[in-house]
């Protein structure tokens, strides 16, 4: 037999060997402790108001799944509209299920097809008591739709219903 050859069978073994002692000796399970989130107890209101009219988009596959407006805190859907006047603000009165930490909601607006082409915005505030705590406008143009995250961090005065940054 070739040296060659039990070479090649000794490094197969060594490999294989060492992979499978590897496999046997890591921790099955690991032990990773589960995070906790802590609701905020304030009451807060989100605002959005767009400077085009919004409409469901005419080019989505199934219009039924597609509104004019559609607002998300995590994966759940807080808001979702058909159609919405240029400059009329739309206020979701409570928003439910904010913690502490960083708060991120997905929004998407879809400009009506006879909008004016040009820059449009869509103005997002969060207010809590009718007073803003975070505010972003956010920038499109040519018809194209508003796709933005909204990032708002709430600290431990947010938990009483003092403030939010």
């Amino acid at each position: 037999m070739s040296p060659r050859i039990v070479y090649a069978v000794v490094l197969c073994v060594l490999i294989l060997g060492g992979a499978g002692w590897f496999l046997r000796e890591k921790p099955s399970e690991a032990n990773v402790p589960e995070f906790q989130y802590t609701q905020v107890a304030a009451q807060y209101a989100l605002e959005l108001t767009p400077t085009f009219s919004l409409e469901k988009d005419p080019f989505a596959l199934n219009m039924d799944e597609s509104p004019a407006l559609v607002v998300r805190l995590g994966d759940k859907e807080l808001l979702a509209l058909d159609s919405v006047s240029a400059g009329e603000p739309v206020l979701l009165e409570e928003v439910r299920g904010l913690v502490l930490g960083m708060n991120e909601f997905f929004i998407k607006a879809t400009p009506s097809a006879g909008s004016a082409l040009g820059a449009q915005a869509l103005r997002v505030r969060l207010l809590q008591g009718g007073q803003p705590v975070a505010a972003e406008s956010y920038w499109t143009g040519n018809g194209l739709p508003v796709k933005a995250v909204f990032r708002v961090t709430l600290d431990e005065q947010a938990k009483e219903g003092a403030h939010a940054e």
